[in-house]
């Protein structure tokens, strides 16, 4: 059983991947600047203290799920499975995947990377593979009821999207930057213990950057969070063109800034920069971050 036209975006932000997927299955025509903006997720940015890779993927989703659903799609998390998972808890989660796929609904998993499930062929769930270049991971199949893909490497989260009413684009612009705002203000109320949002991101990536600068943890951080920040700018260019209103110059500044945050990232990514040259770089991008969120404030939403 296999639901077509449901296929994965190759984003580096796999979520995003998974979402804009979800988006054209249901019809909707939304440009990717769009996505990555009214969904919040442009405007975050986090942190583990030691550069994880894992920071992409270990936040408080419910503001991002709440735009979701302004967007169209209703998102239902089915909870995390880690190795200790009951033969029984897999075999109901199996049972509900497969009848929400029966149903046309589209699901999806993490266990590293974020992977849209798009059928599933006898005791096997179908899922998509994000890039190309990567033919051995993440997986292809994931085999109930051993898991046996994942190597023992379980901390699986399931979850299906349903399609409903969206709201006007006006309403899904304002929405988004409050929520670019209260991620900004309000840090902790979305992160976990030992990552950092909005100014404790940099706080982190700075103070790790002697010791974790030249690792996989950041590059991907950058390369993930660069890529949030260029479409950030993208989209608020594309807002100022959609509102028409008195905040469509300031708009169209701010996005300028995003777009600068963007390249610095994907620039801070390269693990041979001098962490001294890395740290200047990121404590400018600090600075223009701060300086946007004063400018988003000021506006009239």
């Amino acid at each position: 059983m296999q639901l077509n036209n449901l296929k994965q975006a190759p984003f580096n932000t796999t979520l995003m991947g998974v979402l804009k997927g979800v988006l054209e299955y249901y019809g909707y025509d939304y440009t990717d600047s769009f996505i990555f903006g009214a969904s919040g997720h442009a405007f975050l940015m986090n942190i583990h203290k030691e550069l994880c890779p894992s920071s992409p993927y270990c936040w408080n989703e419910d503001g991002y799920f709440d735009l979701m659903k302004l967007m169209g799609i209703e998102t239902n998390d089915l909870g995390f499975y880690d190795r200790k998972a009951s033969i029984d808890a897999k075999d109901k989660l199996f049972s509900i995947l497969k009848v929400n796929l029966d149903k046309g609904i589209p699901c999806s998993l993490l266990n590293m990377e974020n992977q849209i499930v798009y059928g599933y062929e006898g005791d096997k769930l179908l899922t998509s593979q994000p890039w190309e270049c990567s033919p051995n991971f993440p997986p292809k199949t994931l085999t109930f009821n051993d898991w046996e893909e994942l190597n023992g490497e379980v901390h699986l989260n399931f979850y299906t999207y349903k399609k409903v009413k969206p709201v006007s684009k006006k309403k899904m612009i304002k929405r988004s930057i409050l929520y670019a705002i209260d991620l900004y203000e309000n840090p902790t109320k979305y992160s976990f213990d030992g990552y950092g949002i909005g100014p404790n991101a940099y706080t982190n990536y700075i103070n790790a950057v002697e010791k974790h600068g030249n690792t996989h943890g950041n590059w991907w951080n950058a390369t993930v969070w660069g890529e949030n920040r260029l479409k950030a700018g993208e989209y608020l260019k594309e807002c100022s063109e959609i509102l028409g209103d008195e905040n469509s110059v300031e708009l169209a500044t701010i996005s300028a800034f995003y777009t600068e945050i963007g390249n610095i990232l994907v620039k801070a990514s390269e693990k041979e920069m001098p962490a001294s040259e890395k740290k200047e770089l990121l404590r400018h991008a600090s600075m223009l971050e701060g300086d946007v969120i004063t400018r988003l404030k000021d506006m009239k939403l």
